[in-house]
């Protein structure tokens, strides 16, 4: 039995939604798609009704997940939050702080690989004092 298109255009409004956080979210949906759709979709609704709550701007909420990310080691969502921070604009300075800001509260190892995700994605070239101000989509 084929999706209906209202089911397709649902799921593709909620990868929309969720991809401008999470730029990898449509590859692990279609993984998770392939073991368990239900899941899948109600994992990815889930999601995309967090993402979406008015209360928090999409830059307050890519600095939250900067935090979170560092602070947990998860090197692989930090990296798509801080290419998801630039395809969004964001001040990549700002970006940078809050890393550094975690050092405080988890030590500064907690932060090494946390700051080359950062260097490799916003292209910093090291010699450079200070982080650019502003780095635009690749």
């Amino acid at each position: 039995m084929e999706e209906q298109p209202d089911a397709n255009q649902h799921v593709e409004a909620l990868l929309r939604t969720v991809e401008k956080f999470q730029p990898g979210v449509r590859q692990r949906f279609a993984a998770r798609s392939q073991l368990d759709p239900a899941f899948a979709e109600a994992s990815l609704a889930y999601a995309a009704r967090l993402l979406s709550r008015p209360t928090l701007d999409v830059r307050t909420r890519l600095l939250v997940m900067t935090g979170q990310y560092t602070m947990s080691r998860r090197h692989d969502r930090l990296r798509e939050t801080v290419v998801a921070a630039i395809g969004q604009s964001l001040d990549v300075r700002q970006v940078v702080e809050v890393i550094l800001q975690c050092s405080i509260y988890g030590g500064e190892s907690i932060v090494d690989d946390a700051l080359e995700i950062f260097r490799d994605e916003v292209g910093w070239d090291q010699q450079r004092a200070h982080p650019p101000t502003s780095i635009h989509a690749r």
